[in-house]
């Protein structure tokens, strides 16, 4: 059934029975040897115990010794061990009650070693007693009587039987941390040596059965190496290709380098001129604005020019009114001296006729003298009005030579304005021609790039098919070497 199994299956089993026996492995020794820690925690407990009841004995030696050194030399300072050995006795006790919690019959002698410990203390602190207060002798009497050593024996054959237990606790918890130890061992050596050797059996088993493949392999990898070469010869065409038109490209982009240079020059004197073209249009607003202004102020002028003709004119008419009263009295005067002069003739008593008429000469005459006045009057206002449009026209004259002045700026601006228009103009042609150039040169930018455009996808599909086939042949030559290694091995063993 498994001669029936695909590559990929075939390989999937060998390669998963070892970390699943590595598992199973580690489990059973992961759990052995958890137990083996345990036992040897319950073997150092033991141990402590054993060294508790030690502790013990000799905490019960030297009490009973500090008392005989005391007893015998009367001198306090044998009284230390007495003291030492009392006071350790109880602690140790207590941390053997505590380290044997879990056993009863160890528990039963904590409390009998406690009994003969006090009993033991009083005689001890009564022989003391009596020696301080009267002397060796008494002291010795009680010692005699083998009270203290009746209870010392027992304190002894308790902590024997104590001690004797815990041996045999210690022993049984040897032998099961040994066993524990062992089952570790013989867990990990015989499941390694196991699974080596199934892993062996089915590896030569699989690489008999993918000796066929291999076969198929290698005519894959033959296929490969030829695309390899076909792909190569392809890219270096290609790449031949692409350096004649990166060189054409290269040359182009110089000229259009170049070209541009000149452009850049050729648009900052376009607009160095266009500036200057609109500071002498500026100049030439500004001057026609001024022409108006002056202009307006000639009209004004010239307005007030003909309104003070216009006063001359009628102050005219008013004269000539006059004059025809002058010449009426006038006129009356000669009438009247005609008949002064018919009058006087007839001089003598008739002279009151002749003062009549003189009073007539007379009051014409004062009537010519007031028309003489007023004349007079009117001519000097036509005198004021006439110096008036004098004045008026002279500013006018003043007002028309400004605007002529500031036409001629007028026209000075405008004439430097047409000249750099026509700078600008001059200029703006060289850029025309410079952008000719640059279509030519963009032209054939946009062909070389073509040529690279279309040699470098030929480069990209030939370098992707090279390095597809390279990485299948890198792959299969790899895997290979080791089945072929592996194959040889187990032909030459078998």
């Amino acid at each position: 059934m498994i001669r029936n199994w695909s590559i990929a299956q075939k390989l999937t089993l060998i390669f998963a029975l070892g970390p699943l026996a590595l598992i199973i492995i580690g489990f059973i020794a992961y759990r052995n040897t958890i137990a083996t820690i345990e036992a040897r925690g319950v073997v150092e407990h033991t141990f402590q115990v054993r060294a508790t009841l030690e502790r013990l004995a000799t905490q019960a030696v030297n009490a009973e010794t500090g008392q005989r050194g005391y007893i015998l030399t009367g001198d306090d300072s044998y009284l230390a061990p007495y003291r030492e050995g009392t006071t350790g006795f109880e602690s140790d006790l207590a941390v053997f009650a505590r380290l044997t919690a879990d056993n009863p019959h160890q528990q039963d002698r904590a409390r009998s070693l406690q009994a003969l410990f006090a009993e033991k203390q009083r005689e001890l602190a009564l022989t003391i007693a009596l020696r301080r207060e009267r002397g060796l002798g008494p002291a010795l009497a009680v010692i005699r009587t083998g009270r203290g050593k009746a209870t010392m024996d027992q304190i002894r054959v308790l902590l024997q039987a104590a001690d004797k237990e815990e041996d045999q606790l210690q022993g049984i918890r040897d032998a099961a941390a040994r066993s524990a130890s062992e089952a570790t061992m013989n867990v990990i050596v015989f499941g390694t040596l196991g699974t080596v050797v199934v892993l062996v059996i089915l590896g030569i088993f699989a690489i008999r059965s993918l000796t066929a493949p291999i076969e198929q392999a290698i005519a894959a990898l033959s296929a490969a190496t030829a695309e390899i070469v076909a792909g190569t010869t392809q890219q270096a065409a290609g790449v031949q290709e692409q350096a004649s038109a990166v060189t054409e490209t290269v040359a182009t982009v110089e000229e259009i380098a170049q070209t541009a240079e000149q452009s850049n020059e050729r648009a900052k004197a376009v607009a160095d001129s266009s500036q200057r073209a609109a500071q002498g249009g500026a100049v030439g607003r500004k001057s026609v604005e001024n022409t108006i202004a002056v202009m307006s102020d000639v009209k004004s002028r010239t307005e007030s020019i003909a309104q003070s003709i216009l006063s001359l004119a009628e102050q005219a008419q008013a004269i000539g009114d006059i004059i025809m009263v002058v010449n009426d009295v006038a006129e009356q005067t000669n009438i009247l001296a005609l008949n002064a002069s018919i009058e006087a003739t007839r001089a003598g008593e008739q002279g009151k006729g002749f003062s009549v008429v003189a009073a007539e000469i007379k009051a014409l005459a004062e009537q010519s003298k007031k028309a003489t006045v007023q004349v007079r009057q009117i001519l000097g206002e036509i005198q004021k009005s006439t110096n008036g449009a004098v004045m008026a026209t002279e500013q006018g004259t003043k007002s028309v030579d400004d605007a002529m002045r500031i036409v001629n700026e007028a026209d000075d601006a405008i004439r430097l304005l047409v000249e750099t228009i026509v700078e600008a103009a001059q200029a703006s042609n060289a850029i025309s021609t410079s952008a000719g150039q640059q279509t030519v040169g963009m032209s054939q930018i946009q062909s070389a790039m073509r040529n690279i455009n279309q040699a470098t996808t030929q480069n990209l599909a030939s370098t992707q098919q090279a390095e597809q086939a390279a990485r299948n042949l890198e792959f299969i030559g790899s895997r290979l070497r080791v089945l072929l290694r592996g194959a040889n091995a187990n032909g030459v063993a078998g």
